[in-house]
């Protein structure tokens, strides 16, 4: 049986520590689809849609669906937290097992150690117990600092955004609306100021998609839900 939890444990932790760093840490293109984070974002926003969908369309679905970006990476963070204090719980039970120890009280004890809590009322007792703790306590310490250093990237790409979405006003009012930007630059003639918003609007935030972190675009690409709430498609 402690066979079966280490190998368990160990899975999770390898799974959780290679998908936080190739979000937050790895500065290339990740092309390999079987991912956590792939089937998590499709999961929980196939769930966000099907409730948006619900809603009566306007200003409550806009405002609805704008949450899920920075309420959808907080969770994220979570689940990954999660992970860890699971995995190292179940192999810090896995190396003291002669201590009688229930796995529940690991996981706790796993807890207060990746947040370096340190209440003391549960200790580990072998030495691989002790080795996995330190380690874990490192862990924890780390994730919260990338995590925090991580999330001001977010507000900036948030408020280019934003940026973004104050100039698409001025030239499509408020709702944007293609007719209402094709009349304005056809009344002033600026046909080459058209195309180059066009190749800009293609070429920029959209391409997040494709671009080095991937998991950004759910906090800077704007969303048309009005009209199509399946973004992003």
């Amino acid at each position: 049986m402690s066979w079966i939890i280490v190998i368990l444990g160990t899975i999770l932790l390898l799974t959780v520590l290679q998908d936080a760093f190739e979000v937050m840490l790895l500065p290339r293109r990740v092309y390999r689809r079987v991912r956590f984070t792939r089937f998590y974002f499709q999961a929980v926003w196939s769930i966000w849609r099907g409730i948006a969908l619900r809603l009566r369309a306007g200003p409550g679905r806009e405002r609805f669906l704008s949450v899920f970006g920075a309420l959808s990476m907080v969770v994220l963070f979570a689940i990954w937290a999660s992970g860890l204090i699971a995995a190292f719980g179940m192999l810090e039970w896995a190396a003291q097992s002669d201590a009688a120890s229930p796995l529940p009280e690991q996981i706790y004890m796993s807890g207060v150690t990746f947040f370096t809590l340190g209440y003391g009322d549960v200790v580990p007792h072998s030495g691989a117990a002790r080795a996995l703790s330190v380690i874990e306590a490192g862990s924890g310490i780390g994730l919260i600092a990338v995590v925090i250093g991580y999330l001001p990237v977010l507000y900036q790409l948030f408020s280019r955004r934003e940026a973004h979405v104050i100039q698409l006003d001025a030239r499509a009012g408020s709702p944007p609306a293609a007719t209402t930007m094709l009349s304005r630059h056809a009344e002033t003639g600026a046909s080459a100021s058209w195309t180059t918003c066009c190749a800009n609007g293609k070429s920029g935030d959209r391409s997040c998609w494709r671009a080095t972190y991937p998991i950004r675009c759910w906090c800077t690409t704007a969303p048309s839900t009005t009209t199509n709430p399946g973004w992003p498609h």
